[in-house]
């Protein structure tokens, strides 16, 4: 995919897997919901998590997003770099605020309680950028030409 293909389509993605390297050495992966921004991923987590434990760690990260149901419909993005954590609460918010506007809410239509959430999860957790230092991806929809050339 070309770089246009890959915007359109993290943009289109709901759910991505995060790996980290855990205390043992092997990857750590665990599911997430993100933000894709120009030339980063942007996502939380809570402070004491073992994701952001490892991040503080080792800042080397690896992100997918796939999808496809047949060998033929399968793609997806991969982006790897060394993270950035955000600690700063403010920020943190602003980033949680980001991914309620992407997710919606999981309070119904009472955006009052959801932002009251977020206000009270924000001094709890960390922002993660991973900037996308390394990315590669795949569409074997264009093997078969059922995807765009």
């Amino acid at each position: 995919m070309g770089a246009e293909e890959i915007a359109a389509y993290l943009g289109s993605q709901r759910n991505a897997t995060l790996a980290s390297i855990g205390p043992t050495g092997f990857p750590h992966q665990v599911a997430m919901w993100f933000l894709p921004e120009a030339g980063r991923i942007v996502m939380w987590a809570y402070r004491r998590s073992q994701k952001a434990v490892n991040l503080r760690r080792n800042p080397r990260a690896s992100f997918l997003v796939q999808d496809g149901d047949t060998y033929d419909s399968l793609r997806g993005v991969v982006v790897q770099g060394e993270v950035d954590l955000v600690d700063d609460t403010s920020d943190v918010l602003e980033i949680g605020n980001a991914l309620h506007a992407r997710y919606g809410s999981a309070y119904g239509d009472d955006p009052d309680a959801y932002r009251a959430v977020i206000v009270q999860q924000a001094p709890k957790r960390v922002g993660i950028l991973l900037p996308m230092q390394h990315v590669f991806s795949w569409d074997f929809r264009k093997l078969s030409g059922t995807g765009t050339a």
